[in-house]
């Protein structure tokens, strides 16, 4: 048995248990993990092939053995549970009410939901029948500095599943019936928590530094499509709308909740993201000038770690809207030509924490109607290896 004590200062009791149990799936010895945290348990399987078709003298079968996670799955007192068939909608909403009627304190009151997501999985069983998705909510009170309650979301992976076409070898099981797993991988959804809006700044709120985040594996709560597989992080400030990618997350202050499109389960909070490395935020602070000889000023953002050396190294433009113009970027010569700033760097400087530092930019649209739009790509950078890329969309001139 191993205590553990998270940020939420309850205790969370894990049990380990081994045998030769049939954790989920047929021909396999395995052990289960038990965490039992408050109202909230969360149960990891652990499985290898036997080696042998059914019933066997276990004293013969596959060693060593390999392990590997075959499920994993939870519950919670107080939350939700719901069945999810293959090809229906993971929409589902809860909040923190179960808790509070059950004589849990220190809530604040949070509501999530899942705005869109389906359960593309396609696994079968044993016998052909299609594997179904047990999606569960549960709830932990706001901790530290996290601006909502903490929600968990267990059953979004695919569960286990057949492939009858892989050959039997000494790691799958007999007859070509292989385990599929996606790990804590899950079906592509957009998440949304509300937050408590007391204290936040709009500031704070613009940064793309704070939002729905997630636990890492030290416990830091760190912004939740960091943990996708794949996909791209793009800040947007207002609601998600259908379409966004994966990666893809903002804050909507019209209705106080923090979203994100992402692929993976666990918990979930909103939250400034993780201390302990840089972590930079580009936003175009203001536009100004004739549309010749127009300014746009640039703004990096920084988060709680310093940087030395920021700097804004590109800024792109891909029109979107409009009848097709060359905005360029770079600035009139005495002779009244344009010197076109390549390669394009601006410097910005040391940005301590939470501050922000700018530097400007000038563009001719004079080739650009008032109704172009474009797309913006701010590329940025400081000492010690910190870079990243701000999209954004709809921009004017």
């Amino acid at each position: 048995m191993n205590n553990q004590t998270p940020d939420n200062a309850r205790i969370a009791t894990t049990y380990y248990g081994a045998a030769p149990v049939n954790t989920g799936t047929n021909f396999t010895v395995g052990y289960y993990i038990v965490t039992v945290d408050g109202p909230r348990v969360n149960v990891d399987a652990y499985a290898s092939p036997n080696g042998c078709d059914g019933d066997c003298n276990l004293t013969d079968d596959v060693i060593p053995y390999s392990f590997t996670k075959r499920e994993s799955f939870g519950y919670s007192l107080n939350g939700k549970e719901v069945v999810v068939e293959q090809g229906a909608s993971l929409a589902l909403t809860d909040d923190t009410t179960t808790a509070v009627s059950n004589g849990e304190t220190g809530y604040v009151g949070t509501r999530m939901a899942i705005v869109e997501g389906t359960n593309a999985a396609t696994g079968k069983d044993y016998s052909n029948r299609a594997l179904a998705k047990t999606v569960d909510t549960g709830w932990a009170p706001r901790a530290g500095a996290t601006a909502s309650d903490i929600l968990t979301l267990w059953g979004l992976h695919d569960s286990l599943a057949t492939d009858f076409s892989v050959p039997a070898t000494a790691t799958a099981a007999p007859s070509g019936y292989q385990f599929k797993l996606k790990g804590d991988r899950t079906d592509t959804y957009v998440l949304s928590l509300s937050y408590q809006a007391n204290g936040i700044s709009a500031q704070r709120l613009a940064s793309g530094l704070f939002g729905l985040a997630t636990r890492d594996a030290e416990g830091n709560w760190i912004n939740a499509v960091a943990a996708n597989d794949g996909g791209d992080g793009s800040f947007v400030q207002g609601p998600y709308v259908h379409g966004d990618t994966l990666g893809t997350y903002g804050i909507d202050t019209a209705t106080q909740t923090a979203w994100a499109v992402v692929n993976h389960q666990g918990d979930f909070a909103v939250a400034d993201f993780a201390k302990g490395s840089p972590q930079l935020y580009a936003l175009i602070a203001s536009k100004a000038g004739p549309a010749g000889a127009r300014v746009w000023t640039l703004k990096l953002v920084n988060g709680h770690e310093p940087v030395r050396g920021a700097r804004i190294d590109d800024l792109t433009l891909a029109q979107t809207r409009g009848t097709a113009c060359t905005p360029v970027l770079g600035r009139p010569t005495a002779s009244g030509s344009v010197e076109v700033l390549t390669p394009y760097v601006r410097p910005v400087g040391d940005i301590g924490p939470s501050d922000s530092a700018l530097n400007s930019v000038q563009l001719d649209f004079s080739t650009c109607a008032a109704t172009a739009r474009f797309t913006a790509t701010i590329d940025y950078s400081a000492d010690g290896g910190v870079s990243g890329t701000k999209t954004l969309y709809n921009q004017f001139r």
